[in-house]
Protein backbone atom coordinates (compact mmCIF):
# COMPACT_ATOMS: atom_id res chain seq x y z
CA UNK A 1 0.00 0.00 0.00
CA UNK A 2 1.31 3.88 -0.81
CA UNK A 3 1.15 7.08 -0.01
CA UNK A 4 1.73 10.08 -1.52
CA UNK A 5 0.99 13.83 -0.19
CA UNK A 6 -2.37 13.49 -0.63
CA UNK A 7 -3.91 10.37 -0.29
CA UNK A 8 -3.75 6.92 0.10
CA UNK A 9 -3.02 4.99 -3.00
CA UNK A 10 -4.13 1.20 -3.16
CA UNK A 11 -1.09 -0.59 -5.01
CA UNK A 12 -1.72 -3.91 -3.30
CA UNK A 13 0.06 -7.32 -3.83
CA UNK A 14 -0.73 -9.70 -6.17
CA UNK A 15 1.03 -13.64 -5.69
CA UNK A 16 0.44 -17.12 -6.69
CA UNK A 17 1.67 -20.06 -5.06
CA UNK A 18 1.63 -23.37 -7.53
CA UNK A 19 2.65 -25.94 -5.31
CA UNK A 20 4.92 -28.82 -5.41
CA UNK A 21 2.46 -31.63 -4.36
CA UNK A 22 3.44 -34.19 -6.58
CA UNK A 23 0.28 -36.07 -8.52
CA UNK A 24 -2.24 -33.05 -7.96
CA UNK A 25 -2.80 -29.55 -7.54
CA UNK A 26 -3.22 -27.40 -5.47
CA UNK A 27 -2.60 -23.28 -6.06
CA UNK A 28 -2.63 -20.86 -3.27
CA UNK A 29 -3.45 -16.84 -4.34
CA UNK A 30 -2.11 -13.99 -2.37
CA UNK A 31 -5.34 -11.66 -3.54
CA UNK A 32 -4.55 -7.72 -4.01
CA UNK A 33 -7.67 -7.39 -1.23
CA UNK A 34 -5.46 -9.19 0.91
CA UNK A 35 -7.52 -12.23 0.97
CA UNK A 36 -6.53 -16.36 0.20
CA UNK A 37 -7.86 -17.91 -2.52
CA UNK A 38 -7.10 -21.76 -2.60
CA UNK A 39 -7.45 -24.13 -6.20
CA UNK A 40 -7.70 -27.94 -5.46
CA UNK A 41 -5.65 -29.06 -2.65
CA UNK A 42 -3.82 -32.49 -2.78
CA UNK A 43 -1.01 -33.91 -0.13
CA UNK A 44 -2.95 -31.98 2.71
CA UNK A 45 -2.92 -34.94 4.88
CA UNK A 46 -1.34 -33.38 8.04
CA UNK A 47 -0.45 -36.88 9.60
CA UNK A 48 0.62 -38.74 6.60
CA UNK A 49 3.28 -36.10 5.45
CA UNK A 50 6.91 -36.83 5.07
CA UNK A 51 8.86 -33.70 4.47
CA UNK A 52 11.81 -36.37 3.20
CA UNK A 53 9.79 -35.91 0.13
CA UNK A 54 10.19 -32.36 -1.41
CA UNK A 55 6.37 -32.37 -1.52
CA UNK A 56 5.10 -28.78 -0.06
CA UNK A 57 1.75 -29.99 2.49
CA UNK A 58 -0.47 -26.99 1.45
CA UNK A 59 -1.42 -26.78 4.89
CA UNK A 60 1.79 -25.94 6.44
CA UNK A 61 2.87 -23.90 3.61
CA UNK A 62 -0.73 -21.67 4.32
CA UNK A 63 0.09 -21.60 8.38
CA UNK A 64 3.71 -21.10 8.43
CA UNK A 65 4.96 -19.92 4.91
CA UNK A 66 2.32 -17.76 4.57
CA UNK A 67 0.51 -16.77 7.74
CA UNK A 68 -2.71 -17.56 6.55
CA UNK A 69 -5.89 -17.22 9.00
CA UNK A 70 -8.41 -18.04 7.02
CA UNK A 71 -9.33 -18.72 2.99
CA UNK A 72 -11.95 -16.19 1.40
CA UNK A 73 -12.21 -18.45 -1.67
CA UNK A 74 -12.00 -22.28 -2.21
CA UNK A 75 -12.39 -23.78 -5.49
CA UNK A 76 -12.64 -27.10 -6.44
CA UNK A 77 -12.02 -27.14 -10.38
CA UNK A 78 -13.58 -30.86 -10.69
CA UNK A 79 -14.03 -33.79 -8.37
CA UNK A 80 -11.31 -36.51 -9.24
CA UNK A 81 -9.23 -37.34 -5.66
CA UNK A 82 -5.96 -36.43 -6.66
CA UNK A 83 -7.60 -32.50 -6.47
CA UNK A 84 -9.26 -33.34 -3.14
CA UNK A 85 -6.45 -35.44 -1.16
CA UNK A 86 -6.17 -34.04 2.44
CA UNK A 87 -9.50 -32.10 2.20
CA UNK A 88 -10.61 -33.09 4.88
CA UNK A 89 -7.90 -31.84 6.93
CA UNK A 90 -7.84 -28.73 5.29
CA UNK A 91 -11.46 -28.01 6.06
CA UNK A 92 -11.07 -28.49 9.35
CA UNK A 93 -8.44 -26.37 9.86
CA UNK A 94 -9.54 -23.55 7.41
CA UNK A 95 -13.18 -22.53 6.97
CA UNK A 96 -14.21 -21.14 3.63
CA UNK A 97 -16.19 -17.58 2.91
CA UNK A 98 -16.82 -18.85 -0.19
CA UNK A 99 -17.16 -22.43 -1.93
CA UNK A 100 -16.72 -22.64 -5.59
CA UNK A 101 -17.91 -26.43 -7.27
CA UNK A 102 -19.01 -27.78 -10.13
CA UNK A 103 -22.65 -28.94 -10.43
CA UNK A 104 -21.57 -32.66 -10.92
CA UNK A 105 -23.49 -35.73 -10.26
CA UNK A 106 -19.91 -38.22 -9.55
CA UNK A 107 -20.72 -40.99 -7.64
CA UNK A 108 -18.41 -41.96 -4.49
CA UNK A 109 -15.08 -43.05 -6.34
CA UNK A 110 -13.67 -46.88 -6.41
CA UNK A 111 -10.31 -44.93 -5.97
CA UNK A 112 -9.87 -45.34 -1.79
CA UNK A 113 -7.83 -48.33 -2.47
CA UNK A 114 -5.14 -46.31 -4.26
CA UNK A 115 -4.04 -44.34 -0.81
CA UNK A 116 -7.39 -41.75 -0.91
CA UNK A 117 -9.31 -41.51 1.60
CA UNK A 118 -13.02 -41.81 2.43
CA UNK A 119 -13.31 -38.78 5.04
CA UNK A 120 -11.87 -36.45 2.02
CA UNK A 121 -14.52 -37.45 -0.22
CA UNK A 122 -17.09 -37.20 2.49
CA UNK A 123 -16.47 -34.26 3.78
CA UNK A 124 -16.67 -32.72 -0.21
CA UNK A 125 -19.63 -33.96 -0.08
CA UNK A 126 -21.02 -32.75 3.23
CA UNK A 127 -19.63 -29.22 2.53
CA UNK A 128 -21.43 -29.06 -1.13
CA UNK A 129 -24.83 -29.93 0.18
CA UNK A 130 -24.65 -27.98 3.71
CA UNK A 131 -23.34 -24.41 2.49
CA UNK A 132 -23.68 -21.61 0.07
CA UNK A 133 -21.72 -23.56 -2.38
CA UNK A 134 -21.61 -21.70 -5.68
CA UNK A 135 -21.92 -23.41 -8.96
CA UNK A 136 -20.38 -21.14 -11.47
CA UNK A 137 -20.50 -21.59 -15.48
CA UNK A 138 -19.26 -19.13 -18.29
CA UNK A 139 -20.02 -15.83 -18.03
CA UNK A 140 -18.42 -12.80 -19.49
CA UNK A 141 -19.17 -10.93 -16.33
CA UNK A 142 -17.13 -10.78 -13.75
CA UNK A 143 -17.50 -12.11 -10.49
CA UNK A 144 -18.21 -9.14 -7.77
CA UNK A 145 -19.51 -8.92 -4.00
CA UNK A 146 -22.98 -8.17 -3.39
CA UNK A 147 -22.99 -3.84 -3.69
CA UNK A 148 -19.23 -3.57 -4.72
CA UNK A 149 -16.29 -5.07 -6.57
CA UNK A 150 -13.34 -6.46 -6.00
CA UNK A 151 -10.19 -4.50 -6.72
CA UNK A 152 -9.05 -8.03 -9.49
CA UNK A 153 -11.33 -9.18 -12.38
CA UNK A 154 -12.51 -12.96 -12.22
CA UNK A 155 -13.73 -14.78 -14.42
CA UNK A 156 -15.40 -18.27 -15.34
CA UNK A 157 -14.71 -19.45 -18.74
CA UNK A 158 -15.63 -23.02 -18.37
CA UNK A 159 -17.58 -24.70 -17.88
CA UNK A 160 -20.93 -23.95 -20.28
CA UNK A 161 -23.82 -25.19 -19.16
CA UNK A 162 -23.89 -27.66 -22.15
CA UNK A 163 -20.92 -28.97 -21.20
CA UNK A 164 -21.75 -29.38 -17.21
CA UNK A 165 -25.08 -31.36 -18.59
CA UNK A 166 -22.87 -33.49 -21.06
CA UNK A 167 -20.09 -34.25 -18.60
CA UNK A 168 -22.39 -35.50 -16.10
CA UNK A 169 -24.22 -37.79 -18.72
CA UNK A 170 -20.93 -39.30 -20.20
CA UNK A 171 -19.75 -39.04 -16.45
CA UNK A 172 -16.45 -37.33 -18.05
CA UNK A 173 -15.34 -34.75 -15.27
CA UNK A 174 -12.99 -33.18 -16.79
CA UNK A 175 -14.76 -31.64 -19.31
CA UNK A 176 -16.72 -29.34 -16.72
CA UNK A 177 -13.56 -28.59 -14.81
CA UNK A 178 -12.96 -25.02 -14.05
CA UNK A 179 -11.04 -22.62 -15.81
CA UNK A 180 -11.11 -19.40 -14.36
CA UNK A 181 -9.30 -15.92 -15.90
CA UNK A 182 -7.93 -13.48 -13.13
CA UNK A 183 -6.92 -10.11 -14.25
CA UNK A 184 -5.28 -7.10 -11.69
CA UNK A 185 -3.73 -4.09 -13.23
CA UNK A 186 -2.70 -5.78 -16.33
CA UNK A 187 -1.58 -8.79 -15.38
CA UNK A 188 -4.02 -11.94 -16.58
CA UNK A 189 -3.82 -15.75 -15.15
CA UNK A 190 -5.46 -18.14 -16.55
CA UNK A 191 -5.99 -21.67 -14.11
CA UNK A 192 -7.47 -24.77 -16.00
CA UNK A 193 -7.66 -27.43 -13.61
CA UNK A 194 -8.24 -30.13 -15.89
CA UNK A 195 -10.08 -29.15 -18.79
CA UNK A 196 -9.85 -31.75 -21.16
CA UNK A 197 -9.46 -31.16 -25.28
CA UNK A 198 -13.03 -31.39 -26.55
CA UNK A 199 -13.77 -28.38 -23.03
CA UNK A 200 -10.93 -26.42 -24.97
CA UNK A 201 -12.65 -26.60 -28.32
CA UNK A 202 -15.68 -25.21 -26.84
CA UNK A 203 -13.53 -22.32 -25.49
CA UNK A 204 -12.05 -21.60 -28.50
CA UNK A 205 -15.24 -22.12 -30.31
CA UNK A 206 -16.66 -19.79 -28.05
CA UNK A 207 -14.06 -16.75 -27.89
CA UNK A 208 -13.58 -16.92 -31.79
CA UNK A 209 -17.31 -16.39 -32.26
CA UNK A 210 -17.87 -13.47 -29.33
CA UNK A 211 -15.37 -10.62 -29.46
CA UNK A 212 -15.40 -10.27 -25.50
CA UNK A 213 -14.61 -13.35 -25.14
CA UNK A 214 -11.84 -13.39 -27.69
CA UNK A 215 -10.54 -10.44 -25.73
CA UNK A 216 -11.13 -11.90 -22.26
CA UNK A 217 -8.86 -14.77 -23.32
CA UNK A 218 -6.21 -12.99 -25.18
CA UNK A 219 -3.14 -11.84 -24.29
CA UNK A 220 -2.30 -13.95 -20.93
CA UNK A 221 0.60 -13.74 -19.07
CA UNK A 222 0.73 -16.83 -17.23
CA UNK A 223 -1.38 -19.50 -18.33
CA UNK A 224 -1.41 -22.71 -15.82
CA UNK A 225 -1.70 -26.06 -18.10
CA UNK A 226 -4.88 -28.31 -17.96
CA UNK A 227 -3.97 -31.76 -16.25
CA UNK A 228 -0.17 -32.10 -15.31
CA UNK A 229 0.47 -30.93 -19.21
CA UNK A 230 -1.36 -34.43 -20.49
CA UNK A 231 -1.99 -35.19 -24.73
CA UNK A 232 -5.95 -35.67 -23.30
CA UNK A 233 -6.01 -31.84 -21.49
CA UNK A 234 -3.99 -29.75 -24.48
CA UNK A 235 -5.34 -26.85 -25.55
CA UNK A 236 -3.95 -26.68 -28.84
CA UNK A 237 -2.16 -24.51 -30.97
CA UNK A 238 -4.97 -22.42 -32.30
CA UNK A 239 -5.83 -21.42 -28.41
CA UNK A 240 -1.97 -21.45 -27.13
CA UNK A 241 -1.79 -18.58 -30.17
CA UNK A 242 -5.30 -17.21 -29.29
CA UNK A 243 -3.92 -16.64 -25.48
CA UNK A 244 -0.12 -15.62 -25.74
CA UNK A 245 0.88 -16.45 -23.09
CA UNK A 246 4.38 -15.41 -21.60
CA UNK A 247 4.77 -18.22 -19.22
CA UNK A 248 3.59 -21.72 -19.11
CA UNK A 249 3.12 -23.41 -15.53
CA UNK A 250 2.37 -27.34 -15.62
CA UNK A 251 1.36 -28.97 -12.27
CA UNK A 252 3.62 -31.84 -13.34
CA UNK A 253 3.61 -35.45 -11.58
CA UNK A 254 4.52 -38.37 -13.16
CA UNK A 255 3.20 -38.32 -16.39
CA UNK A 256 4.26 -41.03 -18.86
CA UNK A 257 5.91 -39.93 -21.87
CA UNK A 258 3.37 -41.02 -24.58
CA UNK A 259 1.05 -38.87 -22.39
CA UNK A 260 2.54 -36.04 -22.23
CA UNK A 261 2.09 -32.70 -23.81
CA UNK A 262 4.88 -30.79 -22.40
CA UNK A 263 6.98 -31.48 -26.08
CA UNK A 264 4.08 -29.18 -27.68
CA UNK A 265 3.92 -26.74 -24.75
CA UNK A 266 8.08 -26.46 -25.00
CA UNK A 267 7.98 -25.95 -28.97
CA UNK A 268 5.02 -23.22 -28.77
CA UNK A 269 6.93 -21.08 -25.76
CA UNK A 270 10.35 -20.98 -27.17
CA UNK A 271 12.10 -23.41 -24.35
CA UNK A 272 12.66 -23.87 -21.10
CA UNK A 273 12.94 -20.45 -20.04
CA UNK A 274 9.01 -19.63 -20.41
CA UNK A 275 8.39 -23.35 -18.63
CA UNK A 276 7.72 -24.11 -15.59
CA UNK A 277 6.82 -27.76 -13.84
CA UNK A 278 6.04 -27.90 -10.41
CA UNK A 279 7.92 -31.56 -10.37
CA UNK A 280 11.47 -28.97 -10.06
CA UNK A 281 9.95 -27.17 -7.08
CA UNK A 282 6.88 -25.02 -5.86
CA UNK A 283 6.41 -22.18 -8.49
CA UNK A 284 5.84 -18.13 -7.33
CA UNK A 285 4.40 -15.44 -9.23
CA UNK A 286 4.86 -11.75 -7.79
CA UNK A 287 3.73 -9.25 -9.49
CA UNK A 288 5.45 -6.61 -7.44
CA UNK A 289 5.36 -3.29 -10.01
CA UNK A 290 2.21 -2.51 -11.14
CA UNK A 291 2.90 0.59 -12.16
CA UNK A 292 5.62 -0.34 -14.67
CA UNK A 293 3.82 -3.87 -15.37
CA UNK A 294 6.47 -5.92 -14.02
CA UNK A 295 6.24 -9.25 -12.28
CA UNK A 296 9.02 -12.02 -11.17
CA UNK A 297 8.50 -15.99 -12.10
CA UNK A 298 10.97 -18.49 -9.84
CA UNK A 299 11.22 -21.58 -7.92
CA UNK A 300 10.94 -21.03 -4.20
Amino acid sequence: MLYDSNHLVFELSFKVHFLNVGDGDCTILELPDDTIMVVDVRNARIRSYDARSGLENPINYLEKKLKVSSIFRYVQTHPDMDHLDGFYDLRNKYTFTNFWDTNNNKPKPDEFLRGYREIDWNTYQKIRSEEDTKFRTRSLDPIGLKGGKFPYEIYVINPSIELVKKANENEDWNLLSYVIVIIYEGFKLMLSGDASDEAWEDIYKWAMTNSDAKNLVSDVIVFKAAHHGRNSSYCGVNMLNLMKPQKIVISKGTVPGEQSAYGKYYSWSGGADNMFLTSKGTIIIDYYDIKNRKYSIYYA
